[in-house]
């Protein structure tokens, strides 16, 4: 069994040591052995099904998990909210079928504590000796210097800043544009072309994220923590926590809590 970066291909190849070439834990042991220190840089492999097969450290800690053997055979949907899980299986699809990487790609996801951070995401197709493709490997690293952001995501970084720190409170994209010093129309503009959703969808779902980091970690009514999610209706905001994580907020916090 060996595992290497081909530098004639640009590929990552393993030869797999599971049945019908599943690509198992054992072929990836060399990187795990390289990201393991690395508590800046979340790594992980995945199969061809999706199944994560390993990661380090820094990857469990944002999922909350202790053990590798914990996350082994899991997919998105054990880790992540209905909606955000469908969207990655869905980009993971995309590089399983065309062979292509994600290379050095920005992205603000939510950490550990359910606020949000810039990240660099790289995702790489892994190939077997024949070059059929068994697998993805994924690293993402955080970016905590807001001036290492390329140009075109420098110029948001204070309106993230103003999302995360206004998340309780009304926020109308007039206020976000004015940050930026643009018209609505432009701001909108821009910022779907950066992000991929509208101003609005985006803090609707940095509101989530917070609200599920509530469930998991307060004993807080659910009434009181909608609100301070920014949630003037409860009955708004089950609707549409269900829809983004597949289930109502009380049973998210049952599931994960048993309270």
């Amino acid at each position: 069994m060996s595992n290497f970066l081909n530098p004639d291909a640009d590929k990552i190849v393993v030869n797999p040591s599971g049945p019908d070439g599943q690509l198992l834990g054992v072929d990836v042991k060399m990187f795990e052995v390289l990201f393991q220190p690395l508590l800046d840089v979340y790594f992980y492999v995945k199969n061809r099904g999706g199944c994560w097969i390993s990661c380090n450290s820094a990857s469990l800690a944002l999922l909350n998990f202790s053990k590798v053997t914990d996350i082994v055979g899991m997919k998105e949907k054990n880790f992540f909210p209905h909606q955000i899980a469908l969207e990655i299986r869905r980009d993971d699809e995309k590089i399983l079928a065309s062979g292509q990487s994600v290379l050095n790609r920005i992205e603000i996801i939510p950490d550990a504590y359910g606020d949000l951070m810039w990240v660099q995401t790289n995702k790489l197709p892994v190939h077997d000796p024949c070059g059929k493709i068994i697998g993805i490997i994924g690293v993402t690293r955080p970016i905590s210097n807001m001036e290492d952001l390329p140009q075109e995501f420098e110029l948001f970084s204070e309106t993230i800043t103003f999302i995360r720190s206004n998340l309780a409170n009304i926020i109308r994209v007039k206020d976000l544009a004015d940050v930026m010093k643009l018209s609505e129309n432009q701001f909108r503009r821009k910022f779907k072309q950066e992000f991929g959703v509208t101003p609005q969808q985006f803090i609707l779902r940095a509101r989530l994220q917070a609200s599920g980091h509530q469930l998991r970690q307060t004993t807080q009514p659910i009434a009181v923590l909608a609100s301070e999610s920014g949630f003037t209706d409860q009955s708004y905001f089950s609707k549409q926590f269900k829809q983004f994580f597949g289930e109502t907020p009380l049973q998210y916090r049952r599931r994960l809590t048993g309270r």
